[in-house]
């Protein structure tokens, strides 16, 4: 019983479930579900999840089959994921325009050979066919010491194009409000995390649940307006 409600509470880093409200990631999280979910016209067939981890939305996309690809070194444990392959940095091993569609999301920020891997996923896919990324733009250093880069996106745009992919969308999410909201419950998290699960658990559902609920309420009801202050890039290319 207890490890079931553990797994649940575990799974709502990145699904929406009874336990996401407690997740100190939930606007972004949240946001990130809902528009992949939204754009999933755009994944289909044979599909890549580069730095799939645990490849969490997977159940939300039509597909024919599903290549599961991930690193070798990251700042989480990586031993019980199922993973098919392990990017070696250099090479994936996968054919020319072996792939209908890529999704790879909250992972660009942890590469530091950019250029290198733009020209591997160009390779693996087939002309005229599409890839969705999400990279955050404000969070704070995550999966340390694979923590790298942050990117505005004009700058990923040009690097799009450089690497012969034209971008359908590019968009900035959350709102600026969202920002400042996603700050506090990062603050509450950090403040109520413990490395034991259940303890974690407990404490966010006696202390934090409450504040979290009302600051998910007043992210609903705040003005959704865009700057330069932002918290994702969400983007879907086509290769040209």
């Amino acid at each position: 019983m207890i490890k079931n409600i553990i797994k649940d509470f575990n799974k709502s880093k990145f699904q929406i479930n009874i336990f996401s409200i407690l997740n100190h990631s939930f606007i972004i999280r949240k946001g990130i579900y809902k528009w992949i979910k939204n754009n999933s016209q755009f994944i289909y067939w044979k599909v890549l999840d580069f730095g799939c981890w645990e490849k969490p939305y997977k159940n939300i996309l039509k597909f024919d089959e599903y290549i599961w690809v991930d690193f070798k070194s990251t700042g989480h444990d990586n031993t019980q994921n199922q993973v098919d392959f392990f990017w070696d940095w250099k090479t994936l091993p996968f054919k020319n325009a072996e792939f209908d569609s890529i999704i790879s999301t909250e992972v660009f920020e942890h590469i530091f050979n950019i250029d290198e891997v733009l020209i591997e996923l160009n390779r693996v896919l087939k002309k005229w066919w599409n890839i969705i990324i999400t990279i955050p733009f404000v969070i704070h250093e995550h999966e340390i010491p694979y923590d790298f880069a942050r990117y505005t996106s004009y700058w990923i745009e040009s690097l799009l194009k450089k690497h012969w992919f034209k971008v359908l969308k590019n968009e900035k999410y959350w709102s600026y409000f969202d920002v400042i909201l996603q700050l506090k419950i990062w603050f509450l998290g950090k403040i109520t995390d413990t490395r034991f699960k259940f303890l974690t658990l407990v404490l966010r559902i006696l202390f934090v649940a409450p504040i979290m609920i009302l600051i998910n309420i007043i992210s609903l009801l705040s003005p959704k307006m865009q700057s330069g202050l932002y918290l994702s890039n969400v983007l879907v290319w086509e290769k040209k």
